[in-house]
């Protein structure tokens, strides 16, 4: 790399050469020359559209620098963990994509402290161009998030874990979003999910683990914010609130229920809230990931097994008995069922149920320490006589 080359970037690397004497300059010409040259030739990080901030612990400040001026054009993924806290000019990094004329449309960064930081809506960013944006487990709190809605396209925002969000913040977001999840944010009030209603076009929302208390009117607040809400996942205290409300959500198609993680002995999934569930005609996905064992019990399996829209169920950890299992067969729709960790099931049960659900082509019973390596034969030869093709097992 020539000295007209250098000085012709920008005024940055005039005011380095002004600082040099000449014995200098020709050393860090010499070493531009040969970041360039390895950059060039061997570098995985070169015209690459990902990059992992980690990879660029090492680097200088020049050689960062050059990396923006050689690559930085080509960038659309920003990626960072833990690690990148020891990137010594992580902030310099992200000035410089922020201030030039870059694609960048997602940022993924995780468990990296990112409360003095404020890149993301320093006025002009080019980041205002940002698509998907997640900052999980950074210890935001809702005062790190004031301006985010200069970032108005938006569409997904994953701020999980950061257990100092009060949900404040949720009354500032961009209104352009589709995707949020604020799971595992443990200190924000479960009533705040009523600011959603700033944005119109939210289609899917994660909001596991709010803090717990006796706050009646959540969802019934939550539908009432967001109607046309199509995936949701949230958790269930033994504190009741008003779950049932979540049957207002007509156009829902997917939800996960779980319990919270503070209180995983002693909330129970209400066979209240499934019957308000029972009305929302396009709901094919139901899933009680991880559930603590009683969590979804025989009464309110009897109640699961009139959703015959259901095309997808998972429920883990549950002692269901055989008579329970047979319930399950009412759900002639289905077509991917999770019964892991369920220590009475058997091959004979297992046999029973691919045979007695038509349209079934993924069973999972991974945990289950009843099966024996068996299952296959004893359920392929069920299969043959009723000439249906071999389920996909996942054991």
């Amino acid at each position: 790399m020539n000295f007209s080359l250098i000085s012709g970037l920008d005024l940055f690397w005039l005011d380095v050469l002004k600082q040099l004497d000449l014995k200098s300059r020709i050393s860090f010409a010499a070493s531009c020359d040969v970041f360039e040259n390895i950059y060039a030739m061997n570098s995985n990080l070169r015209l690459s559209r990902v990059v992992d901030l980690e990879e660029m612990l090492e680097f200088s400040l020049v050689e960062t620098r050059l990396f923006v001026d050689l690559s930085g054009p080509e960038i659309e993924i920003i990626r960072g963990g833990p690690q990148t806290a020891m990137f010594p000019h992580f902030e310099y990094f992200m000035q410089l994509m922020s201030i030039k004329r870059m694609k960048v449309n997602e940022i993924a960064l995780e468990g990296l402290q990112l409360t003095r930081y404020k890149w993301c809506t320093a006025p002009g960013t080019s980041f205002s161009s940002l698509s998907n944006l997640s900052m999980r487990r950074c210890g935001l709190t809702d005062e790190n998030l004031e301006g985010l809605e200069i970032l108005t396209q938006l569409e997904t925002l994953d701020l999980g874990y950061n257990d100092q969000l009060t949900g404040s913040c949720l009354m500032s977001l961009p209104t352009s979003l589709l995707s949020l999840n604020i799971t595992g944010c443990l200190s924000l009030c479960p009533n705040q999910l009523i600011h959603l209603s700033c944005m119109p076009r939210l289609r899917e929302l994660r909001a596991s683990d709010p803090m717990l208390g006796g706050y009646w009117n959540v969802y019934r607040d939550l539908v009432l914010a967001c109607p046309l809400l199509v995936e949701v996942e949230v958790s269930i205290c033994s504190v009741k609130r008003d779950e049932n409300r979540l049957g207002g959500l007509r156009n829902l198609e997917s939800l996960a229920i779980k319990a919270h993680p503070v209180e995983t002995t002693q909330c129970m999934l209400s066979c209240s809230m499934l019957k308000g569930l029972m009305g929302v005609p396009l709901l094919r996905k139901l899933m009680f990931p991880d559930a603590p064992r009683g969590f979804v019990n025989a009464n309110a399996l009897a109640i699961l097994s009139i959703f015959r829209q259901l095309r997808v169920l998972i429920i883990h950890n549950q002692p269901y008995c055989a008579k329970d299992f047979t319930r399950l067969k009412n759900l002639k729709s289905l077509e991917t069922l999770d019964l892991s960790n369920s220590p009475n099931i058997t091959n004979e049960i297992v046999a029973d149920l691919v045979v007695g659900l038509p349209n079934l082509r993924v069973l999972t019973v991974q945990g289950c320490p009843l099966l024996t390596i068996h299952v296959y034969g004893d359920l392929a030869a069920q299969l043959a006589s009723f000439d249906r093709s071999m389920v996909e097992m996942q054991i």
